[in-house]
């Protein structure tokens, strides 16, 4: 929802919101709006799964987006100032406010979980809802913050901070930040970005801190050096976009659009541009101009050999994205995650009963992972038994269990490195199925796409990342109907589209497909 809201307002700003693309967002911010309202608590608070304690960071997230979203659909200002208030009892003595509830993408907030990097974040919130610094509220976090501009521990919390004071108006504040953002940046050429330290790999975090500093840079008054640091921040996010012109995580890429859509608004591109491909066998074209800028162009190259010459003519400003696309040996694939399934049936009162023993374990580089996912494939003509679903909700470490279209999603609070966890299904034979194909137990981290583990017919390769795992079970009849169970461990690798590769052009850096 936040991410369409801010591609609305670029669209809108820029006097490029069409009939056809303001129909299509404002039915994804209805969708999304009604979404959210079953995450909230009764006091106006919201939580990963709208029960339990309810989150600081992610009421101040959903508070915000409503009241940017407000100007193109119906919010109900009681729920934002409600929210508001609950926000507001949760500031401290010392003015920073408490750190309530549990996040379980440890990326949000940049992996910083103290109360300065949270009361940053609602501080951001209140002001860019337009709350004036001299709110009592506001006043007694900015003086929390203040005492702690010096701390440059955590290249995020700076970031972010350095944000906060611009939108406050602190300019003493933000320019002791950039000064020293601008001493630890990197630099590669003619492009310059952040991570938590200089030799960190760039990843979803890097893109959150540059793209905190370059809402920084651009909001309020605006200087040539800005710009011009800016773009060189633009360049590098750019190159972190895929092939589909997102980004690696929901966070990160909501931080990115709304600094993109911000230096796209501010940056004059007219006129038209041509862009030429040329290689020993091919010879692609583009043009961008004033009519078809917010359209995706993309051709597929015939040959991956020799030498490609790219030529650019015009007066816009255009981003060209090479794709290759390629598939992984499995043999090459490590596994972070791995799922073991014991399948044990029981014949009794002439019925088929089934129980899934799964264990669950997490062996990647950090101590702890986000929510994890266990996507359990039911086989035709079997199904969950409702008493064991409701067991497993009480299993240890499960926050939530839904059952639809033929899967049991099993969400994980999280796992913890080299430590198995244990927990059972019960299934339900309702009638015979001959020839039944496999299914699949996948297991997956929640909060990156990346890493899904998917389901295929026994003859194909599965789908998914170096990080996920599944565990096919084939339940076969045979003709006398007994059932055999057989069990086949398969890695998942990364699987692509083989041995091809994709060009496309995008105008400025948003494009209407970003708004689906």
């Amino acid at each position: 929802m936040a991410i369409n809201t801010y591609i609305l307002h670029y669209l809108r700003k820029t006097n490029q919101l069409c009939k056809e693309t303001k129909k299509k967002g404002l039915n994804l911010l209805i969708t999304g709006y009604q979404k959210q309202l079953t995450y909230m608590d009764k006091a106006y608070a919201f939580s990963t799964f709208g029960s339990g304690e309810g989150n600081t960071w992610l009421t101040a997230f959903v508070m915000v987006t409503f009241y940017k979203a407000r100007s193109f659909i119906y919010i109900d200002p009681k729920i934002r100032e409600e929210a508001r208030k609950w926000l507001e009892c949760q500031q401290l003595n010392d003015g920073c406010f408490k750190v309530s509830g549990k996040l379980y993408n440890h990326k949000i907030r940049g992996g910083v979980p103290d109360q300065v990097t949270v009361s940053a974040y609602v501080t951001a919130a209140f002001l860019e809802m337009n709350i004036p610094p001299h709110n009592p509220v506001v006043m007694r976090s900015l003086s929390c913050l203040k005492r702690n501009i010096y701390d440059h521990s955590n290249t995020y919390t700076t970031a972010l901070l350095a944000y906060v004071f611009r939108l406050a108006g602190d300019q003493e504040a933000h320019s002791k930040l950039l000064h020293h953002l601008d001493s630890v940046a990197i630099r590669e050429g003619d492009l310059q970005y952040w991570c938590l330290t200089p030799k960190h790999k760039a990843s979803s975090l890097c893109v959150e801190i540059s793209s905190y500093v370059l809402l920084a840079r651009l909001t309020g008054s605006v200087s040539e050096r800005d710009l011009s640091c800016s773009s060189r921040i633009i360049r590098w996010l750019v190159t972190q976009q895929s092939y589909y012109g997102g980004f690696e995580s929901s966070q990160d890429m909501a931080v990115a659009i709304k600094a993109m859509t911000l230096y796209s608004s501010m940056v004059k591109n007219r006129g038209s541009t041509s862009v030429t491909l040329t290689s020993p066998i091919d010879h692609l074209s583009f043009q961008v101009n004033e009519q078809n800028k917010l359209v995706y162009q993309g051709l597929l190259l015939q040959d991956l050999k020799g030498k490609y010459w790219l030529k650019a003519e015009g007066t816009s400003c255009t981003a060209v994205q090479v794709t290759l696309l390629y598939n992984v040996p499995a043999s090459a694939v490590v596994c972070s995650f791995s799922v073991e399934v014991e399948v044990v049936i029981h014949n009794c009162c002439h019925e088929r009963l089934v129980t899934l023993k799964l264990k669950s374990l997490y062996k990647g580089d950090h101590s702890v992972t986000n929510m994890v996912v266990l996507d359990i494939e039911i086989p035709s003509g079997f199904c969950p038994v409702p008493e064991s679903l409701w067991n497993l909700r009480k299993e240890v470490l499960v926050n939530y269990v839904e059952y639809q279209k033929d899967h049991v999603f099993v969400y994980l609070k999280e796992l913890h490195k080299d430590i198995a966890v244990f927990h059972e299904l019960e299934l339900i034979q309702e009638y015979e199925v001959q020839h039944l194909r496999q299914s699949t137990v996948a297991i997956y981290d929640y909060y990156c796409p990346s890493t899904n583990g998917g389901t295929t017919t026994p003859s194909a390769t599965f789908t998914g990342s170096s990080t996920a795992a599944a565990r096919t079970i084939s339940l076969t009849a045979t003709p006398n109907m007994t059932t055999i169970i057989t069990m086949a461990t398969t890695r998942t690798n990364a699987m692509m589209e083989p041995s091809n590769c994709h060009i496309a052009t995008r105008h400025k850096v948003i494009s209407d497909s970003d708004i689906i």
